[in-house]
């Protein structure tokens, strides 16, 4: 099992918990790291984190295909050795899990939608500001 990295990544821990996950993140809309496991690493983290923004803000503009506009609500990767999730955490979060082809794929999506529901609007990224000052 691994553990997380920064003090504010405990809720991470609960989709640890199940069987072949192998790594989850908390990230911000504009893809920063909120929270990590150790078994990304810090590279690997912002990496990923910056590629599913991209990947959220692609999947939203598909969405247009469909007759009326959606709520993306969860993305679903399927790969030869595993899996990755992403489901929104609250406005401007998103909580993203990997796991190996062999895990219970349902599961997880359920454990990650119980600890955001869990954890209501801590898990809300505000927008970054300019850090300027005013005139």
């Amino acid at each position: 099992m691994t553990k997380p990295v920064r003090d504010d990544a405990w809720m991470l821990q609960e989709v640890m918990e199940l069987p072949e996950t192998v790594g989850a993140l908390l990230i911000s809309a504009d893809g920063l790291v909120r929270a990590q496991t150790r078994s990304l690493g810090k590279d690997a983290a912002d990496r990923i984190a910056a590629a599913l923004s991209g990947l959220r803000s692609t999947a939203v503009s598909m969405g247009g295909m469909l007759p009326q506009p959606p709520v993306l609500r969860q993305t679903l990767l399927d790969f030869d050795t595993g899996f990755v999730l992403a489901i929104d955490a609250g406005e401007g979060t998103y909580l993203c899990a990997a796991a190996t082809r062999t895990a219970d794929v349902e599961q997880v999506g359920f454990r990650m939608h119980e600890v955001v529901a869990a954890m209501g609007r801590e898990m809300v990224s505000a927008p970054r500001r300019d850090g300027g000052t005013a005139a």
